[in-house]
């Protein structure tokens, strides 16, 4: 019994590992993405409309990085970062699904420790890898169908740079202000959210210790 649940825990960590180096390696294609999709939109026509002005907001910031650094450290340019991407991501929305089960016995302190601790290591770990990305083509693509008066749907983008192209499909909603907000994101076929929740249950199972496991998460 012991042997098969060091087996378990083995694949659990090697299923962790192989995750987070695809992970690190898709992370900096996402974010730039994640700028292609709009903020403020009155109908679902325009969010794919506006697409790219979000798009070159975050561009423009990567490409004066290194001024940035030189006025006030890394911390200037993860902070302009996170300024492009609040208003275009629902991190709380998304930090609730990746706790998974686990959101209901949390306390309201431990659920926005959690959002903040989530957010910050999504902006920072993956902040370090935009630069190489600046100049890759990414394409919004139009929807299908007819998506006129619809509060939730996907944004398909195509991101092509040399021979690699990568298909991103995120899930967005439209809140209250009429904001559309990514609630979720599949990349060539791999649901980011899902996998974050995997992440954090198996997390979890060996921790058992819901603050230790929000004080340790890593993107």
């Amino acid at each position: 019994m012991i042997l098969l649940e060091a087996k378990k825990s083995l694949r659990a960590d090697m299923y962790v590992n192989r995750v987070a180096s695809l992970l690190s390696a898709v992370m900096a294609v996402f974010m730039l993405a994640l700028g292609a999709a709009t903020v403020h939109a009155e109908s679902a026509s325009t969010a794919h409309v506006l697409a790219e002005d979000v798009k070159n907001d975050l561009i423009a910031v990567i490409k004066k990085k290194e001024s940035l650094e030189q006025e006030g450290g890394p911390e200037k340019y993860y902070a302009e970062i996170e300024a492009v991407l609040v208003p275009v991501v629902d991190f709380g929305y998304i930090s609730r699904g990746v706790m998974g089960k686990y959101v209901k016995s949390a306390s309201d302190s431990q659920k926005a420790s959690f959002a903040k601790t989530f957010q910050q290591g999504l902006v920072t770990t993956y902040g370090k890898g935009l630069a190489g990305y600046a100049d890759h083509d990414i394409q919004v693509l139009p929807p299908e169908g007819d998506v006129t008066g619809k509060r939730s749907l996907s944004v398909v983008l195509r991101v092509q740079g040399g021979d690699t192209t990568n298909i991103l499909s995120f899930s967005m909603k439209q809140n209250r202000d009429k904001e559309w907000k990514i609630t979720n994101m599949i990349l060539n076929g791999i649901n980011l959210g899902k996998t974050f929740r995997n992440q954090f249950d198996q997390a979890m199972q060996k921790s058992g210790n819901l603050d230790q496991v929000i004080a340790d998460w890593r993107v």
